[in-house]
This record gives C-alpha cells, structure tokens and sequence, in this order.
C-alpha cells in the first residue's frame, strides 16, 4: 500500500504544478497580452481560464489513469501466465531431479533394476538417465 501513496502524492504535486503553469498562462495572456479588456472583464476571463485548466488536467490525468490500469492487467495476466508456466516446468524438473536421486541412490547401493521395473518406477527410459541404458 505504501507504492499506491507514494503514486498519488506523485499525481497530486504533478497535477497542481501543470494547473499553476496553465493558470499562470492564462493570467499572463489575459493581463499583459490581451490588454485592452476591462479589469471586469480580466477577471472574469481569468476565473474561466482557471476553470479551463483544471479541466484540462483532469482529462489528461483521467486518460493517463485508463493507460495505466489496462497496462497494469497486461503485465498481471503476462505475470500470471509466466507463472503457471514456471510452475508446470519446476514440476518437472523437480520429479526429473528426484528420479535421478533414486537412480543414484540404487546404483550406489548396487541394486539392478529390469527394465519393466525400471519402467514402472520412471517411466519409459529417455536420455537423461544416468543408469547407461539409453546412452
């Protein structure tokens, strides 16, 4: 939760600064570029430029919040999917590891196995097995 904190108070000081520059352009325009209207109507063209602007960045900051939620499911479900592979590979390796122990172990303790018996402990033989047979 900590990160979601952090990422709103990121948004929150970015999005007042973006307002206080567009605001700042709109009172510059209206007071030293546009100078021949009333102070009336300053003012008044001011308070709807502020108004422009805060518009402005909640549509902006609204549409970047929609690119981040669809890319943030994207790379859960890729996560996700990454995972679920990973998992099926670490099964296999795992139960290649531990038929290679018991291979070892058999070997060392001198125990021969037929190759029916073989098969039913391991399966059918593959390239892998450290007994001989398939090399």
């Amino acid at each position: 939760m900590p990160r979601q904190v952090e990422g709103l108070t990121l948004y929150l000081i970015l999005s007042v600064i973006l307002v206080d520059c567009l605001i700042a352009v709109v009172v510059w325009y209206e007071v030293f570029y546009n100078a021949a209207d009333s102070w009336p109507q300053t003012l008044i063209a001011i308070a709807q430029g502020i108004g422009a602007s805060v518009a402005i960045i909640l549509v902006i900051f609204a549409n970047w919040e929609v690119v981040l939620l669809l890319s943030e499911k994207y790379r859960m479900a890729r996560f996700n999917a990454g995972k679920e592979v990973g998992k099926e590979e670490g099964k296999e390796l795992g139960k290649e590891v531990e038929r290679n122990r018991i291979r070892e172990i058999l070997r060392q303790s001198g125990v021969e196995l037929t190759p029916e018996v073989e098969e039913s402990l391991f399966g059918a033989p593959d390239k892998h097995s450290d007994n001989g047979q398939s090399q």
